[in-house]
Formats: C-alpha cells, structure tokens, sequence
C-alpha cells in the first residue's frame, strides 16, 4: 500500500557531500537515514513552468520507507510519497 501526497509535504533534510539525505525532520523528530534505494532526476515542462527535481526512495533507522525530493529550483525538500 502506497500513501500518496497530492500536495507533497515540506520537511528539513540533513545531506551528506554528494547530496544524499542522511536524515529528515518529520515535525520535531529527526530520522536517520539508513539507505537510499533510488535516485533519480525529473527535468520538464521548462516551456511553461520549469520543473526540476531529484528524488530519492529512502529507508529510516525508524522504518519509514518513503520517496521525498529536493526542488533543484528552490532548494526546498518534500515528503512525496510514503510505502507501507
């Protein structure tokens, strides 16, 4: 079961050099990241509204399995999608 954001939920994320999240804020609670399965790039609609984000399917010490991604225009960070 996969629990979908239709309006992707803001969080702070802790990175490491090459830019992997090595933790995430859920409200006031830090969550280790343990691993990232996925990493992946989405570049479009650059005619229009330029979209440009990379994404990443993580695992947390807490057993959060969930995508989130950093719009590569603003720098924010998003909780996108979370797996049960």
């Amino acid at each position: 079961m996969t629990r979908l954001f239709h309006q992707p939920r803001e969080i702070s994320v802790d990175t490491n050099g090459t830019g992997e999240p090595v933790a995430i804020y859920r409200g006031k609670r830090k969550e280790r990241v343990t691993s990232v399965g996925k990493r992946w790039r989405v570049k479009e609609n650059w005619w229009r509204q330029e979209i440009s984000r990379e994404y990443f399917q993580i695992e947390t010490a807490r057993g959060l399995v969930a995508e989130i991604y950093q719009d590569m225009l603003t720098g924010s960070w998003y909780l996108h999608r979370v797996f049960d």
